[in-house]
C-alpha cells in the first residue's frame, strides 16, 4: 500500500456509511447491530446546523354561528424550531512497521503490504466501533474512558435524557419504568417488552409492526427468546436475519439487538449488568454529518495515510463531523436500568 488520501465524501462512503447500511435480502451479517436504523443526514451546515421541520396539527376549529360579524380564525398547525448540529472530530494513529515484522514475520518485511493492510482495517474497525458507541451513548460531559469512546459527541441516549428533562409534551419520550440490574429471568424479560407495548403513544400503537422496532441489549433478547422456548412458541433466532429482517419479534414488532450495548451498559453501571429497551419508529434516530467537510488536510481531503521519514512511522489521519438527533422524540418508549 502506498500513500493515499480520501475526500470527505469518500471517507463517508468507505468508513461511515457501511456501518449504517440498510438490511437487504443479501445482507451478509458483517455488522449485526442497529445503526442501519438511523436516518443519515449528510449535508448538515457546520455553522447554522440543519432545521428539523416539526409541524403539529391542531383540531377543534368548528364554531357555532352567532349574530356577531366577527370570525374566530383558528390556527390549523404550528411549528417547532429544532436543529441538527454537528461537532468536529478526528481519529489519528501512527504505527512502526519494524515493530510488527518480528520473530517469524521477519522474512515477510521486504515489500510486503500486509502490515499496512491490517492497520487500515483495524483503523476502519476502530472508527466504526467509536461511531456506534457514541451514536447511542455519547455524552460530551462524560469523563474519558480507556475501553470505550463515550464522550466525543452527544448520542441519542443523551438526547432522550434531555427531552425527558425538557418536559415538553410535544417532544417528551415515554419512560415506562425501570429494569432491574443483573441477570433477568425469561419471564422478567417478556414483561419488559409487554410493558413497552402497553405504554405506546397513539402514533406507535397505530403503526404497523414493521414500521416500528425494539432496540435492546443482547440479554433482554436472549431472555425473550428463552421465554418463547419455554412456552413452545416458534421463537426464531437471536441475531439471525431471514430475508433481510430479524427473526425475533414481539407482538409482530422486530426485536433488534445492538451488540455494543451489553458491554457499554456494564461499564456505565460499574461492572454490574444493566439493560435498555427502546420501542420506536423505524428511522427515528438521525445520524448527522457533512460528507464535504475537510479542514486541516490539504487538497480537499478528509483522510490521509502516509509514511513519515522523519520518525519512520506510517500515519493515519481522519477528520469528520458528527452528531445525532431524533425525528420524533415523543414516539419513543424507553425502559432502562438506573445506571449507578
Amino acid at each position: 500500500m502506498k500513500k493515499f488520501t480520501l475526500t470527505a465524501q469518500a471517507v463517508f462512503l468507505f468508513l461511515i456509511a457501511p456501518h449504517f447500511q440498510d438490511l437487504t435480502p443479501d445482507f451478509n451479517g458483517a455488522y449485526n447491530g442497529t445503526l442501519q436504523e438511523f436516518t443519515i443526514v449528510d449535508d448538515v451546515s457546520m455553522m447554522k446546523g440543519t432545521p428539523i421541520l416539526d409541524i403539529f396539527k391542531r383540531g377543534n376549529i368548528l364554531r357555532r354561528k352567532d349574530a356577531a360579524c366577527e370570525v374566530d380564525w383558528s390556527k390549523i398547525a404550528r411549528s417547532g424550531a429544532r436543529k441538527i448540529t454537528v461537532d468536529e472530530i478526528y481519529g489519528a494513529t501512527k504505527i512502526c512497521e519494524v515493530e510488527f515484522y518480528q520473530g517469524c514475520l521477519k522474512d515477510l518485511s521486504e515489500g510486503s503490504p500486509k502490515f499496512r493492510d491490517f492497520i487500515l482495517q483495524f483503523f476502519k474497525g476502530a472508527v466504526g466501533m467509536d461511531i456506534a458507541t457514541n451514536a447511542y451513548w455519547g455524552d460530551v460531559a462524560r469523563a474519558s474512558d480507556d475501553e470505550f469512546s463515550l464522550n466525543i459527541f452527544d448520542g441519542v441516549m443523551t438526547k432522550i435524557k434531555n427531552y425527558i428533562a425538557l418536559n415538553n409534551p410535544d417532544y417528551k419520550p415515554t419512560v415506562a419504568g425501570a429494569i432491574t440490574a443483573g441477570t433477568l429471568t425469561p419471564a422478567q424479560c417478556y414483561a419488559v417488552f409487554q410493558t413497552a407495548v402497553d405504554a405506546q403513544t397513539m402514533v406507535l400503537e397505530n403503526a404497523l409492526g414493521s414500521q416500528k422496532y425494539f432496540t435492546v441489549d443482547y440479554d433482554l433478547a436472549k431472555g425473550l427468546w428463552r421465554y418463547y422456548q419455554s412456552i413452545g412458541e416458534n421463537s426464531g433466532n437471536i441475531n439471525i436475519y431471514q430475508n433481510g429482517q430479524p427473526s425475533l419479534e414481539f407482538d409482530g414488532i422486530p426485536v433488534l439487538v445492538e451488540p455494543t450495548w451489553k458491554a457499554v451498559l456494564r461499564k456505565l453501571n460499574g461492572g454490574t449488568q444493566a439493560h435498555t429497551c427502546i420501542l420506536t419508529l423505524r428511522k427515528n434516530f438521525i445520524w448527522a454529518t457533512n460528507k464535504n467537510f475537510n479542514k486541516n488536510l490539504t487538497e480537499g481531503k478528509a483522510m490521509k495515510v502516509w509514511y513519515s521519514e522523519d520518525d519512520f512511522h506510517w500515519k493515519y489521519l481522519l477528520e469528520l463531523v458528527a452528531g445525532t438527533e431524533i425525528v420524533s422524540p415523543k414516539d419513543i418508549v424507553i425502559l432502562q436500568t438506573e445506571i449507578a
